[in-house]
C-alpha cells in the first residue's frame, strides 16, 4: 500500500469517527481548512488581496456543492464524486503541484506559507476524497471515558 493510500485511509477513518460524534460535514471541515490556510497567507503577506478572495470564493462554491449533497443525504452521489476525485489524474497533478509549493515554502523559510500549503494539500487531496455514510446514533457509540471514573 502506498503512502497516498495510507493517508487516504487514515483520513477517511478520522473523518467518520468525527462525523459519528459531532455530525460535522465534509464541507465544514473543508471551509474551516480553507479559511485557516488563507488567514495564514494573509498574515504572511500582510495584506488581503484579490487572489485570496477568488480562492476563497471558488473553494466556497465547491464546499456548497459538498454541503448540499451531504445535507440532502445523497450518499451514493456524494461518494461517487469522492471516488471520482480520488481516482482523478487531476488530483495526482494537483498533489504534485502542492508538494512543489510546500518544498518552495521550506526553501524560503516561511512557516506561515508552509502550514497554509500543507492545509490546502491535505484538503484538496484527502478531505475531498472522504466518503460518507449514515450517521451512527450517539447512543450506539462507545466513548473511551465511560466506566473509567
Amino acid at each position: 500500500m502506498s503512502i497516498d493510500e495510507e493517508i487516504h485511509k487514515s483520513t477517511q477513518a478520522v473523518y467518520l469517527w468525527l462525523f459519528d460524534r459531532t455530525g460535522v460535514y465534509v464541507a465544514t471541515v473543508s471551509m474551516t481548512m480553507t479559511v485557516t490556510a488563507y488567514s495564514l497567507l494573509t498574515l504572511a503577506r500582510g495584506e488581503f488581496d484579490f487572489i485570496t478572495m477568488v480562492g476563497i470564493a471558488l473553494i466556497g462554491i465547491q464546499c456548497m456543492l459538498h454541503y448540499k449533497l451531504q445535507h440532502a443525504k445523497h450518499y451514493e452521489a456524494f461518494n461517487a464524486r469522492a471516488r471520482a476525485w480520488y481516482e482523478s489524474r487531476l488530483r495526482f497533478y494537483l498533489l504534485c503541484f502542492w508538494l512543489a509549493v510546500i518544498l518552495g515554502d521550506v526553501l524560503q523559510g516561511s512557516p506561515l506559507n508552509f502550514f497554509s500549503s500543507v492545509l490546502m494539500t491535505f484538503m484538496f487531496n484527502y478531505v475531498w476524497t472522504c466518503q460518507i455514510r449514515k450517521r451512527e446514533p450517539p447512543e450506539r457509540l462507545v466513548f473511551a471515558s465511560q466506566g473509567t471514573l
